[in-house]
């Protein structure tokens, strides 16, 4: 695991307290160093807070944040953790199973995903800063018609252009339908440089619909 500052991690809740230079520390790697803000200090100091509860934190490259084991039920409804699965759970009434918290563009976002009575896996992402979902999409098996109907890009050279642009070995690949229809490959890399990163891929044109670097995921018992 990759980090910078023994300080900047808190496995279990009880667990060390998490020093705001840890935070800070975060904000500034998240943002590229360019200040975001009053409204993006306001979330990182939240986001500090929600550490401090028991979420796992690793500074970039992030290796081994995903994945790390946590219990569900200690997810405090007023964290921002929660507050955000109370919104999306405005749209999915299913249970949660499992929360990545990841950036894109620079922002940090919760991507949650779950299932609904009849089998069907969803997943739903909130914006930290704003605590509104903002996407939403479909986990489907790649023999499902609508996903299949739209594949002009093969799984194989749609995983051969990411490890080209990002290299490193592909630990995970679902297969999407977005809320407007369109289907992408998504593809989990642990990158040669460090790190984890989440990316999609359409499967029609082979465009970049994503990459998002994974901070920590929280995986339901």
């Amino acid at each position: 695991m990759a980090i910078h500052n023994p300080q900047c991690t808190a496995l279990a809740t009880g667990g060390p307290p998490v020093h705001i230079d840890c935070v800070l520390e975060l904000g500034v790697r998240m943002t590229g160093g360019r200040a975001r803000g009053a409204t993006q200090l306001v979330a990182l100091t939240r986001f500090a807070r929600d550490v401090a509860r028991g979420v796992a934190i690793c500074g970039l490259p992030l290796l081994a944040c995903a994945g790390t084991a946590w219990s569900m039920e200690g997810v405090a409804p007023d964290s921002l953790v929660g507050r955000c699965q109370a919104a999306v759970q405005q749209t999915f009434t299913g249970e949660v199973k499992r929360i990545w918290a990841k950036t894109e563009d620079h922002t940090l976002s919760y991507e949650f995903e779950g299932s609904e009575p009849g089998g069907i896996k969803w997943r739903a992402e909130c914006n930290a800063i704003t605590l509104k979902v903002t996407e939403t999409e479909r986990e489907v098996a790649a023999t499902d018609r609508e996903f299949a109907a739209q594949v002009k890009l093969d799984e194989a050279t749609a995983r051969s252009m990411v490890v080209s642009a990002f290299p490193g070995e592909v630990v995970a690949t679902r297969y999407i339908i977005e809320s407007d229809g369109t289907a992408a490959y998504e593809f989990d890399v642990v990158a040669i440089r460090g790190g984890l990163i989440r990316i999609e891929v359409n499967a029609s044109t082979g465009a970049l619909l994503e990459v998002s670097p994974i901070l920590w995921s929280l995986k339901g018992e």
